[in-house]
């Protein structure tokens, strides 16, 4: 089954409502609070609140549970990040060529801190497109642009809201396009890789045969260049389609 994360759903919860322009600039600023290491709330309650705020917002916008566990992917990428985080590495090549690695449970616990944050961001990013529909938010950011402009005229000559909302709304399309490539090579995979055993007695068995390492590198690296290939184009129809509306 193909995974569209941080895609639209439409339904009529009061989240969906809510204009899209408030829900982006709300979506900026509580991530970017949630990372500060300065705030006038301590680290640890700031991030609980935001947390349960998160909860609260996704039970309000009526999102199914399992969507959730579409996250787990991020969830490892923040986690592996955090554990970087709290590894330091040094290179020395006085008097002689060395290789330190140290690991500390103060910054154990700090990248495991930042690690839950990202969660946390990612969370409110996926009740964000889980509720926002790409075309009213770039009749939103339009119409904020227009406003704006009347303090700074400057504004009326920059595609500023073209270029925000096609950013934005690439971000799902990455995901979906990934996900589209991953079944359609995962299914020429076990085309590919099933043969028969020879033939004992009456019964025939059948085997998968295992991938090397080379050969999954080079299966990566063939998808990784088709995802390229397929952003280049959805992103010319994208901004057609974005010149057209506008």
């Amino acid at each position: 089954m193909v995974v569209n994360l941080f895609s639209y759903r439409k339904a009529e919860s009061l989240l969906h409502k809510i204009n899209p322009g408030l829900k982006l600039i709300f979506l900026i600023l509580f991530s970017s609070l949630i990372f500060l290491k300065q705030t006038w709330i301590a680290p640890l309650l700031l991030t609980a609140l935001s947390f349960c705020l998160a909860l609260l917002l996704f039970f309000m916008a009526k999102i199914p549970v399992k969507k959730i566990f579409q996250l787990k992917l991020l969830v490892f990428i923040g986690f592996l990040f955090a554990l970087f985080k709290s590894i330091f590495f040094d290179i020395q090549f006085s008097p002689a060529f060395q290789f330190l690695c140290s690991f500390s449970l103060q910054d154990g616990l700090a990248g495991l801190f930042w690690g839950f944050n990202f969660f946390t961001a990612s969370f409110f990013a996926l009740i964000f497109f889980d509720t926002t529909s790409m075309s009213d938010l770039q009749d939103s950011l339009h119409t904020g642009q227009k406003k704006l402009s009347r303090f700074i005229p400057i504004l009326e000559k920059i595609p500023l809201a073209n270029a925000l909302a096609l950013t934005i709304s690439f971000i799902p399309e990455v995901f979906s396009l990934w996900g589209q490539i991953k079944k359609a090579s995962l299914a020429r995979q076990n085309r590919n890789t099933y043969v028969r055993a020879k033939p004992k007695g009456v019964f025939k068995k059948k085997y998968k045969k295992k991938l090397s390492l080379r050969r999954q590198l080079a299966v990566f690296l063939q998808e990784f260049s088709t995802l390229i290939s397929l952003l280049l184009l959805r992103a010319m129809e994208k901004r057609k389609a974005l010149l057209n509306r506008s």
